[in-house]
């Protein structure tokens, strides 16, 4: 993990350069216990992404508590053409978003504000801004991630 702030407005930016791109967290199989109660089983590879996550994160001080209140979410979820063909926006988003528990924020209900940008590129990355918001604070505006920048 790598950790760039040049972009004020957030509390905390991030980017990671792996070999594989966000997994999905569309569950293969669920299986029925107790009657009516499902439980779902995770894939050995959503376990593994959600904690080189956290554990990437864990050494970075500024997320040594996670976020309380509202939480705006920015994404640029950059992949392989590909990869770009294959996978579904949302999914990755989920996977992503449940990694975050516990470091930037307490809960991903927090989140009031999503933004996400699935792009091409040479390589499987992703950037994510982080910020607190105020309880009155809209954010119909905000600025982007320096990756979705014309000159990014």
């Amino acid at each position: 993990m790598e950790r760039f702030h040049d972009n004020p407005w957030y509390d905390f930016v991030f980017v990671y350069v792996g070999t594989k791109p966000i997994p999905s967290t569309r569950t293969p199989w669920k299986k029925l216990i107790w009657r009516l109660r499902l439980q779902s089983r995770e894939s050995m590879g959503i376990m593994s992404f959600r904690n080189s996550v956290q554990e990437g994160l864990r050494g970075y001080p500024q997320l040594k508590v996670p976020l309380k209140g509202r939480v705006l979410v920015s994404l640029a979820i950059k992949l392989t053409p590909i990869e770009y063909e294959k996978r579904d926006i949302d999914n990755m988003v989920k996977s992503l978003l449940d990694a975050l528990v516990g470091i930037a924020y307490e809960n991903d209900k927090q989140v009031a504000v999503l933004h996400v940008v699935k792009l091409k590129s040479d390589d499987n990355r992703w950037h994510i801004g982080l910020k607190a918001l105020a309880e009155n604070e809209s954010a119909w505006y905000f600025p982007p991630l320096y990756e979705e920048s014309p000159t990014g």
